[in-house]
């Protein structure tokens, strides 16, 4: 009876905390992941059709939005969304906010929700550095040439080539899972929406975490053949891999489909902000076979 009122009070101490700043925090933080990927989308679809547009990165995302009428103003709002959606999942990770577990698996899921936040804290910074008079953007300019430096950076230490290597298996593993997802649904479990609305959302998902999947898994080989070949150039980012995709037969159509399908994720996201239940309670509508 003790372990039960304890698991209860915990249970509606997270809850309590949910429904107050930390689910601001991540609807403002998931609104923001949406501007950053319709933006590298609606690039890419532009390029795909030969109308303007380019393939680029999330922080080529930031530059292409801070060039746009009241661009300053507009970036500034991402720019403290996407230190939101950090804050988000640094909270998570380290309260379980969306119920993990304390075993293997959901140690492993914190970890990489901490991850997430460290690059969204570090795409936070280079928003920022558009905003604050003086300062200038943080870490360079956008594009893909971080991915061989950062890349470099880690060959230089100690069986840097193996960690790069690692990394590439890693990020094309998170490819297959995003695949797995837009298979099985899951995206959908922690979503309170029903009715029609929910069977657009689904849709919508399945598009957009199919079409990350696949950027994904191209990032992960190139990360393999950077680490096999020991050539930091060798590696790409998002804009690369949307760029080897444009580059195969057929490529406009394989850019343009994925770009799509990344529009789709950013609706996805709104979506999330909007829908998304803070916490372990999760929704538990039958899925379609």
């Amino acid at each position: 009876m003790a372990v039960t009122t304890v698991h209860r009070a915990r249970a509606e101490a997270r809850s309590g905390t949910a429904s107050g700043w930390l689910t601001l925090v991540s609807r403002l933080g998931y609104a923001a992941q949406g501007v950053v990927y319709a933006t590298v989308g609606v690039l890419a679809l532009l390029a795909a059709f030969g109308v303007g547009g380019g393939t680029t990165d999330s922080r080529g995302a930031i530059d292409a939005l801070v060039s746009q009428p009241f661009g300053k103003f507009i970036v500034g709002v991402v720019a403290l969304g996407l230190l939101c959606y950090a804050a988000y999942r640094f909270v998570g990770a380290a309260t379980d906010a969306d119920g993990d577990g304390d075993d293997g698996m959901g140690i492993a899921k914190r970890l990489g929700k901490a991850g997430v936040g460290i690059a969204y804290l570090s795409l936070a910074a280079y928003a920022a550095g558009f905003v604050f008079a003086g300062f200038g953007a943080f870490g360079g300019g956008g594009g893909d040439s971080s991915a061989p430096d950062l890349t470099r950076k880690v060959m230089s230490f100690p069986f840097g080539q193996w960690l790069v290597g690692i990394v590439g298996a890693v990020v094309i593993a998170v490819g297959f899972g995003q695949f797995k997802q837009a298979y099985d649904r899951s995206f959908l479990d922690m979503l309170d929406v029903h009715g029609g609305r929910r069977d657009k959302v689904e849709r919508i998902g399945q598009a957009g975490f199919t079409a990350r999947g696949v950027v994904f898994i191209l990032i992960g080989i190139f990360l393999i053949v950077a680490a096999w070949r020991a050539d930091p150039n060798e590696a790409r980012g998002l804009s690369g891999a949307l760029d080897t995709l444009r580059d195969q037969p057929w490529g406009r159509w394989l850019l343009g489909l994925t770009a799509a399908g990344l529009i789709a994720f950013a609706v996805y996201a709104f979506a999330v902000a909007a829908y998304r239940r803070i916490g372990d309670a999760r929704v538990n509508t039958p899925r379609r076979a």
